[in-house]
């Protein structure tokens, strides 16, 4: 449940709606509005004479906006009039009702202006100014949520129970609400269902941490067992502060991630290795083990257009699993030594050897590509921290790249750095077989205080070069290392999850990531990429880059 703090860190955010066909909703309601009957246009009762209407939706009230009313009651006083009604009259006219107040026995009740009320039981007054009408139930139920309505001042919440108090007490349909209101009956019942959720998805509702809108989406899984008892588990752990979520997507991926842990989607495929082949299959469970599987039926979180069935049964599932798995693993090897024999050939089986050797290649070449793309974070990392190091730092750098091979490459860094900076180019010339360049006239024709600009630029240009072992490399993967050792450069501390670091990954890898950071990803590789990258918050730096060593000859 969101916290106090929270909920005046964050105020509730007002449904917002927008003038229909010209006319406002107040407009709309005119008609029923007029047929009050007004006893006294203006009067001053006690304010313990005053209690609030059992139907008004309104039930959050600012507490410092309601203090600085308060303030203005006693700055400039009541500038509009609430409207009360007679409570449980003692008299038979409206005028004897009205005089009534003078003795103290009239009570009211307060139709419209809950806010001015409140203010004025915390200011200096001792009355509060009011409009008397003579209404029923049903009249009083619509006028209680006329302005604030029209206001925008209502949240969801709270103009759901405005809705049903329409329904229950002024004898509306859905449809002839919506009429009224010019919405569409989709609408008012989206509005509606809110009241079934519970008090705690209410309350994050009204604090604005989850929109209302989300809802629909959500509101499926609520029949599931224990989903979104978990999921409001982590949504009360996680957003305690009253921090919304960013979008409907990563609101959706709590859900998603809160069903992978509590079911198995009984038509999803799994499969494991026979051989060196991958073998897919799904769960194939009895009659009897169906029925004891406890699946739910759920829109696909992903795919709203799908079905899943979910299994909450999971130790069952996996006993199915696991026997499915065995049988096609027995039947694909069974398959594959009577082809052979028939062919009057041995079965092409691989070794265990060979398995192992393989997965051990297949881990060395993920390793190395992992590496790569590590020392490609650190050179960029090195480019952005080079402006900020010492004058002796640089010149450290300087000389090192100074006894390194050379080639092309260094020239045209060369060349690059002093026209940035208004020099002239290192210009080719002919000399004996070849061509030479001028590095030295490049280098005077710039002013001495641009010497260490210089030097920037070129280190930057230098640090961004691939490594390797060919003539025109400046360093090996290894020195790099090194290198962003020396400036403070930790990719575990300063993790940020990249898309060319997902795509170095197959769709298995990518599910382990995955589950490793708790998110629930399907469909394509891409798909899943995709998916991740939305989820940014909680992919803490992975196993796989905090476990990763230098590769041997590296």
């Amino acid at each position: 449940m969101v916290t106090s703090a929270a909920s005046k860190a964050r105020k509730p955010s007002p449904t917002k709606r927008k003038k229909v066909n010209g006319r406002s909703t107040a407009d709309i309601l005119k008609t029923r509005a007029a047929s009050v009957k007004v006893i006294k246009s203006s009067m001053e009762i006690p304010i313990d004479c005053i209690t609030p209407f059992k139907f008004n939706p309104r039930s959050h009230f600012d507490q410092d906006a309601i203090e600085k009313l308060a303030q203005s009651l006693n700055e400039h006083g009541q500038l509009q009039e609430a409207i009360v009604r007679p409570r449980k009259p003692r008299s038979k006219t409206p005028l004897q009702r009205a005089n009534a107040n003078g003795s103290g026995k009239q009570k009211y009740e307060l139709i419209g202006g809950e806010r001015r009320w409140r203010a004025a039981q915390k200011s200096k007054l001792n009355t509060l100014r009011a409009r008397v009408v003579e209404c029923d139930d049903a009249t009083a139920v619509e006028l209680a949520g006329i302005e604030n309505y029209e206001r925008e001042q209502l949240n969801a919440v709270e103009e759901a129970r405005w809705f049903r108090n329409m329904i229950d007490e002024a004898g509306y349909t859905q449809t002839e609400l919506a009429t009224r209101l010019e919405l569409s009956q989709p609408t008012v019942a989206q509005r509606l269902a809110l009241l079934d959720v519970p008090k705690d998805w209410q309350d994050w509702i009204i604090a604005g941490v989850i929109p209302a809108s989300y809802m629909r989406d959500a509101m499926p899984y609520f029949k599931l067992p224990g989903v979104m008892e978990a999921t409001g588990k982590t949504v009360d752990k996680e957003h305690a502060d009253g921090e919304p979520f960013r979008s409907v997507n990563e609101f959706m991926n709590v859900i998603r991630f809160e069903i992978g842990e509590l079911a198995h989607d009984l038509d999803r495929q799994r499969g494991q290795y026979v051989g060196n082949k991958w073998v897919q299959v799904k769960a194939r469970p009895t009659k009897d083990e169906l029925a004891e599987l406890d699946i739910h039926e759920a829109p696909d979180p992903n795919d709203k257009k799908t079905t899943l069935r979910l299994a909450f049964n999971r130790k069952l599932y996996e006993q199915i699993l696991d026997r499915t798995l065995k049988e096609a693993a027995a039947g694909r090897r069974n398959g594959s030594s009577s082809k052979a024999k028939s062919n009057g050939q041995a079965a092409n089986k691989p070794s265990k050897a060979d398995v192992a050797r393989k997965k051990r290649e297949q881990a060395k070449q993920y390793q190395a590509r992992l590496y790569r793309w590590v020392t490609s974070w650190r050179q960029a990392r090195m480019v952005e921290r080079i402006a900020d190091i010492s004058d002796g730092d640089v010149l450290r750098f300087v000389l090192f790249y100074a006894h390194q091979a050379t080639g092309p490459r260094t020239h045209d860094a060369l060349s690059k750095a002093t026209t940035t900076l208004g020099g002239k180019a290192a210009s080719r010339e002919k000399r004996g077989f070849g061509y030479g360049v001028d590095e030295w006239a490049a280098l005077v024709s710039i002013d001495v205080d641009d010497v260490r600009a210089l030097a920037v630029d070129l280190l930057k240009q230098w640090f961004a070069v691939e490594p390797g072992f060919t003539f025109s490399c400046h360093h090996t993967a290894a020195q790099i290392e090194d290198m962003a050792a020396f400036l403070d450069i930790d990719i575990v501390r300063d993790w940020q999850l990249e898309r060319s670091f997902l795509e170095l990954h197959t769709k298995d890898q990518l599910q382990a990531l995955a589950d490793e950071w708790k998110h629930c990803v399907t469909g394509s590789k891409s798909k899943m990429v995709q998916q991740l990258l939305m989820e940014r918050k909680g992919a803490t730096c992975p196993k796989c880059i905090k476990q990763l060593k230098r590769p041997e000859g590296v």
